[in-house]
């Protein structure tokens, strides 16, 4: 059996939880400037704002044998929790569909 992990002090959940305030913040600002950014920029804006966001909650990140994908590869994951999302865009630039948008390709090409 694992032991459980050791419990973070109060101090720390709460300048983690501040800091994340604070990422947010600047999260929404930056976002509002991506909009006319070009492909390149935008990605890797989003792949440093997904790092800063695993570094700010101390989130360890591991990768086994898995060479980064190519360029145009399709990634379909069923991910666990929202930090999935942190840690795909943290390692590749990448793009994400929601399960509704793909729903409704489905619909319109069953037509």
């Amino acid at each position: 059996m694992h032991a459980p992990p050791p419990k973070t002090p109060l101090f720390t959940v709460i300048c983690r939880f501040v800091r994340l305030l604070a990422w947010l913040a600047r999260t929404a600002v930056r976002l509002r400037r991506l909009e006319h950014a070009d492909l390149e920029t935008r990605q890797h804006i989003l792949q440093q704002m997904g790092a800063e966001c695993l570094r700010i909650l101390a989130a360890e990140v591991r990768t086994h044998n898995a060479p980064p994908p190519a360029n145009g590869t399709l990634l379909a994951a069923n991910h666990v929790s929202w930090l999935d999302i942190f840690v795909l865009v943290s390692l590749q630039p990448c793009s994400f569909i929601a399960m509704r948008e793909l729903q409704s390709w489905y619909r319109l090409s069953a037509r």
